[in-house]
């Protein structure tokens, strides 16, 4: 149950550069104030209503592997098997046929006979999980289920699948599936350059009865301390960010988050901060920041029981570690014109660049993605979405997209992530030729208007104007007085501004303004030096003229490690191969003096004979 995506899945250049250093300038900004492409599982692994391991675990491993941020996953206590299943039915194995069923191949539904449909008062499963199984229409408020009546599917044999009215499910697929993936994943991509904050959120639920109508579950019903949430989800419980641990941090901030030892300040900008006895600061609002986050306690879980049969779990325990769903989300009301701009709900507003305004876009996300318009191979970016993530609102994938899951068709899939960049112009940074005499030079950033505000990459000795951030207020800029290099900007902003780079969409956003709005001072020009570029090492992007590429040397140890591999393997077998050679010969060189010896003593026995 590793982490396993498919190549397909896998981020590549330019998408991993820019992906990367969008992340980086996202480093001090606390998590609450960044906007993370989000996914539910539930549409994008099971919109056909097939619960198989292989395909859970593909589709869990590819949407990691695209950058998604947040995910939310359906769970369904199952008190016949006593464990957090992700199939919405109880499943009674011993009163089923069970059929085999190969990585991506999908099962028909197969119905013999109905049975009444569930109780709305108890296991009632939401509109996103009903409307996506089999493709059908089910009534939000209903699962139309029919007895387990099953034939056997001829496939590979990786899944066990049992066939329950119009859904197929693994009884082996549990919470503890995706745990381990999850856990694979954090394992696997923990360098300071494949480090990434996750969000999961967990909905609480009851498995609905194959018959009958559900009813609220008895204490016996429930599960035992062994069987919670927290049990489940042990194994990664050192990498989880807890509600404890957030309220500790609140509490001191000065041996938290701003520490001497942390290099990973927040902007203490984003939140409203106080100071008690001793000088010490405190928060009751505030967040870490992306960087203290990633670079130590890399998840944040949050779950929301959802279930009135469920209204008797025990989640004392479950509290300490886990947030609510509304202390980490909030949806505003949205309205998308037919182009697929925000014509409300937006978070920018050019009169108010206020941060401590009612304006606070803290933890917003998107609860419908606006007209989008996608095709298998597309790669392009969605206005929609790149509107939503410019005006600091995170989208959320809520739909399974072409008919099709993330595990046998990622392509799609890709776009979400892709279009919610709100730095980087498509393609952009895109790779300069060794053969450009001025390759070298072309590592700076410009913002560019004609670009919807996004970013692309210019020489660094070209003259245009910089954008410089007002004091420490993140929405206020203004634009220098002068033109100049790159290099020249930092002395280029006007007094209380200084030479920067934004940091969220909504930030950029501002920027975008400020220079739209100063085209009569700037003779037109549409395009701003951002304080970013790749001078030190290409394709590696900090702030500041003169700043090093961290990772150069990991860079360099994992391009050493990949070089010394193949060297060291190839001695090893052409030493193997030397060894063979000598021992063959060896013994050839043997069996040669035996023939001699023996032939000799032929010779002289013969010449000893009497003529």
């Amino acid at each position: 149950m590793a982490y396993r995506p498919d190549p397909a899945a896998l981020q590549y250049a330019p998408w991993s550069t820019s992906s990367l250093a969008q992340r980086d300038v996202e480093v001090p900004i606390p998590i609450n104030f960044i906007t993370y492409p989000g996914v539910s599982l539930t549409a994008a692994c099971f919109g056909n209503a097939v619960y198989s391991d292989d395909d859970a675990i593909r589709c869990f491993s590819n949407l990691l592997a695209m950058d998604f941020r947040k995910f939310e996953l359906d769970i369904y206590w199952d008190i016949d098997s006593r464990s957090w299943s992700l199939c919405p039915v109880r499943l009674k194995t011993s009163s089923s046929t069970s059929s085999s069923i190969g990585s991506g191949t999908t099962a028909s539904t197969r119905t013999s006979s109905t049975v009444p449909p569930v109780a709305t008062s108890s296991a009632t499963l939401d509109k996103r999980v009903d409307e996506k199984a089999a493709g059908s229409s089910v009534s939000s408020s209903t699962i139309s289920t029919a007895s387990s009546s099953t034939t056997t599917t001829s496939a590979q044999a990786t899944s066990t699948l049992v066939h329950v009215g119009q859904y197929s499910c693994s009884s082996t697929l549990t919470l503890g599936t995706l745990s381990a993936v999850l856990d694979s994943y954090t394992k696997t991509v923990f360098t300071n350059m494949g480090a990434r904050a996750t969000f999961l959120n967990l909905n609480l639920r009851a498995a609905s009865p194959i018959s009958g109508q559900s009813s609220i579950l008895t204490d016996s019903d429930l599960p035992k301390p062994t069987e919670q949430i927290n049990a489940i989800l042990s194994s990664l419980s050192d990498r989880i960010y807890t509600p404890t641990q957030l309220q500790s941090d609140r509490q001191n901030l000065n041996s938290s988050w701003i520490a001497p030892s942390s290099s990973n300040k927040p902007d203490l900008s984003y939140m409203k901060t106080s100071s008690k006895a001793g000088g010490i600061l405190m928060t009751d609002d505030g967040w870490p920041s992306e960087g203290y986050v990633e670079f130590s306690k890399r998840l944040i879980i949050s779950y929301n029981n959802l279930d009135e049969a469920m209204h008797s779990y025990n989640d004392s325990l479950d509290l300490k570690l886990y947030h609510s769903t509304s202390a980490v989300t909030q949806m505003p009301s949205l309205t998308f014109s037919s182009a697929g701009s925000l014509s409300s709900g937006c978070y920018f507003d050019s009169s108010d660049t206020n941060i401590a305004s009612s304006h606070n876009n803290s933890f917003a996300v998107a609860s419908s993605l606006g007209p989008t318009s996608l095709s298998s191979n597309t790669l392009s970016s969605i206005p929609s979405i790149s509107n939503l993530t410019s005006c600091g609102i995170s989208p959320f994938l809520n739909d399974t997209l072409l008919n099709s899951s993330a595990a046998t068709n990622p392509t799609p899939y890709q776009a979400i992530p892709h279009s919610s960049l709100w730095s980087w112009s498509a393609n952009e940074p895109h790779n300069i030729s060794t053969t450009n005499p001025n390759a070298a030079r072309i590592r700076c950033a410009l913002l560019d208007l004609s670009l919807s505000g996004h970013w692309r990459i210019a020489d660094c000795a070209e003259y245009h104007y910089g954008a410089c951030r007002i004091g420490n207020a993140p929405y206020q800029w203004r634009i220098s007085i002068t033109k100049g290099a790159y290099s020249s900007l930092d002395n280029g902003c006007p007094g209380n501004s200084t030479f920067a780079v934004p940091r969220t969409g909504l930030e950029n956003r501002y920027l975008a303004h400020a220079l739209s709005q100063a085209q009569g001072d700037t003779g037109g020009e549409g395009v701003v030096w951002l304080n970013i570029n790749s001078l030190d090492t290409a394709a590696c992007w900090v702030q500041g003229a003169g700043s090093k590429c961290p990772y150069e040397s990991a860079a360099t140890s994992s391009s050493k490690r990949q070089i010394v591999i193949p060297i060291v393997a190839a001695v090893i077998v052409l030493t193997i191969a030397a060894l063979l050679v000598f021992v063959k010969c060896a013994a050839n060189r043997r069996n040669t003096r035996r023939g001699r010896k023996r032939r000799g003593q032929v010779d002289e026995e013969y010449e000893g004979l009497p003529s």
